[in-house]
């Protein structure tokens, strides 16, 4: 297989100003959520922070001078991580057709657990699915004010990475939540 790059070029943030080239490829760059993990190209198959990766299709532009701006991802992992996070539940709003998702927020020292694309600012925060009409809701706030569950550790799997240049729809599965003492398994 061949590379457009023989090493991991500059990835900046934003569009830049000049000629590009777009391109659609089955690798992506990766970093851990952090972003202090060294840069990292991945193939499907590959491991990363302790993620098989299922799939990948990206789409980036390629400069005159070299660098890119990564504008397309989808990449799907395969396992399982335990984290600290806030979570927060958005109830289903029938006018605005939002909600009805759990909002994971996780603590400084677990975004070094879960993979993300080099300069993607404002990440490492994803959304879990389940229902209000789950019994396993009203366990998970049985003792929360809000929805909202400030400090707790979550075991996600099936984690994703969905990203078009400045939108970002990260999807993992819940497995597990332990808060207080009380650990709820699914």
């Amino acid at each position: 297989m061949e590379f457009l790059f023989p090493e991991i070029p500059v990835i900046n943030e934003y569009y830049q100003a000049g000629n590009s080239r777009s391109h659609f490829e089955n690798y992506a760059f990766l970093t851990d959520g952090t972003g202090k993990a060294p840069t990292t190209i991945v193939h499907e198959g590959d491991e990363f922070l302790g993620w098989k990766v299922v799939s990948i299709k990206t789409g980036f532009e390629e400069y005159d001078d070299g660098s890119i701006t990564i504008w397309y991802a989808g990449i799907h992992f395969d396992g399982e991580a335990k984290i600290r996070a806030k979570i927060e539940y958005f109830s289903y709003d029938k006018e605005t057709g939002f909600g009805g998702f759990f909002w994971a927020f996780p603590h400084e020292e677990s975004k070094k657990l879960l993979p993300d694309l080099p300069n993607r600012s404002g990440t490492a925060e994803f959304w879990m699915y389940l229902d209000e009409s789950d019994a396993r809701f009203s366990e998970i706030f049985s003792e929360s004010e809000d929805y909202v569950i400030d400090d707790c550790i979550i075991s996600i799997r099936d984690y994703k990475i969905s990203f078009a240049f400045t939108d970002t729809m990260d999807v993992a599965e819940l497995v597990k939540v332990e808060q207080l003492g009380n650990c709820f398994e699914y």
